[in-house]
């Protein structure tokens, strides 16, 4: 090769380069484009350029591109494996002729044992004069490419320390995906292992709303068979105490049978939507009775826990059954209205009806009666403050601070 030709061969290589380094994000088709180039750069017959399985010392190789493609079957052979094996060890590029004299002087990086095996396998392959240029990236070898039959053999010299200079730029390329490979595998089967996980617990909590939903329904019933209960032993007494007690004791327990009923009917079952729910408590209240009451709802939208809900539930039913037994009692109808507004950080639920109110001398704070006593300690319960004003009517409110009815 003339100065000429080989300043000409020494930019083609450069251009070589820089195509590789265009492609250096996949490994497969630098590996490609680098084969295919060489075959035309070089007069060989075939080019193989094979990965080492991983970046830890191993002799197994993959693969990544052979020129012309028709010889891939020579890369799957038994021989082919055994020559990659065997070359894992060599330190630099070298030059093998196998119908040469196998005198190791001739090739000084290599020892006769392994120049003679290497000699050998290319005979295996049925294959003259050929190149190996190992990948090393600092001590590890990171894959190999192969030159079978070298058919313009002058200045190897000059061809070999060209090829070295790609081997480094190709092994760097190579070493980067490894690493970028690895990452994208650990990232890869850490999503798979993340949405597994999700899985799971989409399937434990589904699971856990059929359950709850199964919970809420059946404690529903059996508050209802109370009632029904209850409603029997009323039917059978004859006095108008005992009947009154049971009805109040009725309920109580309908109160809490509808926040179940709310709760198994929500998307939500752990909240309590109070401005659907106490209308209904408060219509059932009064439905079958022979009164005309007119009920009137200003409430603000609040999504309470069941913990406040059930309590709240219950002060409602006995202000509206206390106002039912002595607002109404000597009238055919009346008016009773329920409001719900947030002050800062409080709530305030109202509740007004048109009655005569208190009677005189009657203190709500200290009366003894079951009623109050439980109004009263629910709202300590709750955290919050009860009071009743007797005007036009009897006027009820419950303070809440907000935080005590935060889910």
């Amino acid at each position: 090769m003339s100065d000429d030709q080989g300043a000409a061969f020494s930019m083609l290589l450069s251009d070589l380069l820089e195509n590789i380094l265009a492609r250096a994000e996949n490994p497969k088709d630098c590996a490609t484009h680098l084969s295919g180039r060489i075959r035309d750069l070089i007069g060989v017959k075939s080019v193989f350029v094979f990965q080492c399985s991983s970046i830890a010392p191993s002799h197994e190789h993959a693969l990544l591109s052979v020129t012309p493609e028709r010889r891939r079957d020579i890369a799957d052979s038994a021989a082919m494996e055994a020559l990659i094996r065997l070359a894992h060890g060599l330190r630099g590029v070298q030059y093998i002729d196998p119908q040469a004299d196998c005198a190791c002087e001739k090739e000084p990086d290599l020892d006769a044992d392994m120049h003679k095996a290497l000699c050998a396998a290319l005979l295996g392959l049925q294959s003259g004069s050929s190149i190996f240029v190992p990948l090393r990236y600092g001590d590890r070898q990171v894959g190999m490419i192969l030159l079978l039959d070298v058919l313009d053999e002058h200045n190897i010299a000059t061809l070999t320390a060209s090829l070295e200079r790609l081997a480094g730029v190709l092994a760097l390329i190579l070493r980067n995906a490894f690493l970028y490979g690895d990452l994208e595998r650990a990232v890869a089967e850490r999503t798979k292992t993340l949405e597994d996980e999700q899985a799971k617990l989409r399937m434990a909590l589904t699971e856990k709303e059929v359950l709850l939903k199964e919970v809420h329904h059946r404690v529903k019933n059996n508050l209802q068979i109370i009632d029904s209960l209850l409603h029997m032993q009323s039917e059978r007494s004859e006095y108008a105490a005992v009947k009154q007690a049971l009805a109040e004791g009725r309920g109580r327990v309908s109160s809490m049978a509808m926040v179940h009923e709310e709760l198994y009917r929500s998307e939500d079952l752990s909240t309590l939507e109070l401005e659907r729910y106490l209308p209904r408590l408060v219509d059932k209240l009064f439905l079958g009775g022979n009164k005309a009451i007119q009920c009137e709802y200003a409430l603000e939208p609040l999504r309470v826990s069941l913990s406040a809900g059930i309590p709240i539930g219950l002060i409602v039913n006995e202000i509206v059954m206390n106002a039912f037994k002595y607002a109404f009692a000597e009238r055919s109808g009346g008016k009773l209205a329920l409001k719900l507004k947030r002050d800062g950080s409080l709530y305030r639920l109202c509740i007004k009806d048109d009655g005569p109110g208190l009677p005189p001398g009657l203190d709500p704070a200290t009366q003894d009666t079951l009623g109050m006593s439980i109004v009263r300690g629910l709202a300590d319960q709750l955290g919050g403050e009860a009071r009743w004003l007797s005007g036009q009517g009897l006027i009820f409110t419950l303070t809440i601070a907000a935080d005590g009815l935060s889910p």
